[in-house]
């Protein structure tokens, strides 16, 4: 069965597990304020390996149930107290 949801492509094929999924948009909402380039936000959580995170890509991070640190993160990025 199939999810309907906001992922793209990229993301869709991450996982099926509705918490996952959640917190993927959740993840891509936040990178992509910061990004503000829906398409490069997306290339960014599957792509990009996070120092901080022992160079983990934030997609990774949220299959492993981090998503809270990943939003943390950028939180952080975002007030400009990291990055």
């Amino acid at each position: 069965m199939s999810l309907k949801t906001d992922l793209p492509p990229a993301l869709d094929a991450l996982t099926q597990d509705l918490a996952h999924r959640s917190a993927l948009i959740e993840v891509l909402q936040a990178v992509e304020a910061l990004t503000r380039d829906r398409n490069r936000a997306v290339e960014l959580i599957c792509s990009e390996p996070l120092r901080v995170f022992d160079g983990l890509t934030a997609a990774e991070l949220v299959v492993r149930n981090r998503a809270p640190d990943v939003l943390a993160y950028l939180e952080s990025i975002s007030s400009g107290a990291v990055g």
